[in-house]
């Protein structure tokens, strides 16, 4: 957010402490309305990685992909929380991870790059 925005570029004073704490109060708002419509889910993974780097989940939310610091991809079911698949075993790199939607012809070509299917 840009300074101005809370209050920092102008002169201190009351008005802008008042209007600093109005737009801090609006923003834990919005956070906590957003929050509140958000489901969560605790998926032990096994093994259990050292640290996951991220985490990106399909279109239709049935699909985890995550990225770890060992620098492997782990495809999760996302109702069950079984991992599926263990890609870049011994990868010089700590990959990331996004789903592409609407890419059928893509798909296939990742899925043969994989080996699956």
């Amino acid at each position: 957010m840009p300074k101005w925005w809370w209050g920092e570029a102008s002169k201190p004073g009351p008005k802008t402490e008042a209007t600093r704490d109005a737009r801090r109060c609006l923003l834990y708002w919005v956070e906590a309305e957003t929050l509140r419509h958000l489901s969560a889910k605790y998926y032990p993974m096994v093994p259990p990685p050292r640290s996951t780097i991220a985490a990106a989940f399909s279109p239709d939310g049935r699909t985890l992909a995550s990225t770890h610091v060992d620098h492997t991809v782990k495809i999760i079911d996302g109702q069950t929380g079984r991992c599926l698949r263990v890609f870049l075993i011994g990868h010089r790199r700590t990959p990331w991870v996004k789903f592409i939607e609407n890419a059928a012809q893509l798909d296939g070509a990742l899925l043969r790059l994989f080996g699956i299917g």
